[in-house]
């Protein structure tokens, strides 16, 4: 998995990979379909908690939102016009 961040947008941009055909043709008509399913995953780290949002065919990590202030505080500067 690797995740790609557009500077312009903010917006983090990555891949879904599976191991087969027949996932592959789920993932695809999922996509398509506006269909995808996900798992919301809660982690706290130094008292800071921590969403990823997870696919559900792929398992592969789709979102991550942080709980740090300090973290979250400083994108909303940077993309915020």
């Amino acid at each position: 998995m690797g995740i790609q961040v557009c500077l312009d947008s903010g917006v983090a941009n990555g891949v879904l990979v599976v191991r087969t055909v027949t996932d592959c043709a789920k993932l695809i008509r999922n996509i398509l379909l506006n269909q995808l399913e996900f798992r919301v995953d809660v982690e706290e780290i130094d008292g800071a908690e921590y969403l990823r949002l997870t696919e559900s065919i792929s398992g592969c990590v789709f979102r991550v939102m942080t709980g740090d202030v300090m973290l979250t505080n400083s994108f909303w500067n940077f993309y915020l016009e």
